[in-house]
């Protein structure tokens, strides 16, 4: 049997990533799986849900998108909205704005079957105070160049969870990994999942340093969400199936009931961008 690792992942890693493992696998055909995904955020809609099925081992890595499934929105405060589907297995928000400590509820009803999720956004916007560059040079830890640390303050006796995203002049960024001659053996595009908590740092000054080496000139623009619990333990669980941790391939986990796979979450969104000079 294909382990159903739902579509989200294969996009991520298709053509970048790859997973060997010496283990015996049955083989046969499964019955596919419902995969849906969305999000709602204090930024301005429209918000997107997208609704795929997986697929059986020896088929393409293409996943059929589910049309005319009957998607909404609702929230705690009385408000509700049907999405329309703007293209086959894509469904958007016309009038819906995202706000902050309000709990969102998605209802699909897909082939006769229900699906529901709920998630609630963080109450409290926390905002990226300051990013920072320092010029390194080549030693055993770093490249030589430019490297980003973001700070934000972290409010106290909350239990909070984040996750980072960098753009580098606008695009995902590109890890290069070179031989001793200087020369580019491997290239791994970030997956832009970078966690954190304050599980040891609460009402603290959060410091975050990234990885990107980064030149003058360059501009980085940093994404800080600011996840409830369940949201913050789909990604981590989402980055281990990436990177193949774990004892056996998995899906991540959902929160989303009748056997669908995928996640429907509600977060709050800050940026900020700083252009590195020498």
């Amino acid at each position: 049997m294909k382990f159903l690792i739902y579509f989200l992942v294969t996009c991520l890693i298709l053509g970048i990533f790859s997973c060997e493992e010496v283990i015996e696998l049955d083989l046969n055909s499964v019955t596919p799986q419902v995969v849906i995904e969305g999000f709602v955020t204090d930024e301005i809609g429209p918000y997107t849900i997208q609704i795929k099925k997986t697929v059986d081992f020896y088929d393409s890595n293409t996943f059929p998108a589910q049309e005319d499934a009957q998607v909404k929105i609702s929230d705690d405060r009385g408000n509700e909205e049907f999405l329309i589907e703007t293209s086959p297995g894509i469904y958007q928000t016309s009038t819906l704005q995202g706000e902050r400590g309000v709990t969102y509820n998605l209802e699909v009803e897909l082939e006769g079957v229900n699906y529901t999720a709920k998630s609630r956004m963080p109450e409290n916007l926390i905002v990226l105070d300051t990013l920072t560059s320092e010029f390194l040079e080549e030693s055993i830890f770093y490249k030589e160049g430019y490297y980003v640390t973001a700070y934000f303050s972290d409010p106290p006796d909350i239990d909070n969870y984040y996750r980072l995203q960098v753009l580098v002049n606008g695009e995902v960024y590109i890890f290069t990994f070179e031989n001793e001659d200087g020369e580019v053996e491997q290239s791994e595009r970030d997956i832009n999942f970078w966690l954190t908590t304050d599980k040891f740092t609460d009402g603290n000054l959060q410091d975050f340093e990234f990885p990107h080496t980064l030149k003058a000139g360059d501009t980085l623009e940093v994404t800080l969400q600011q996840l409830d619990r369940a949201t913050f333990d789909y990604y981590n669980n989402l980055v281990d199936v990436i990177y193949g941790d774990g004892i056996a391939p998995s899906n991540p986990i959902s929160n989303i009931n009748n056997g669908a796979l995928g996640y429907f979450g509600a977060f709050s969104v800050a940026k900020r961008t700083i252009v590195i000079q020498e």
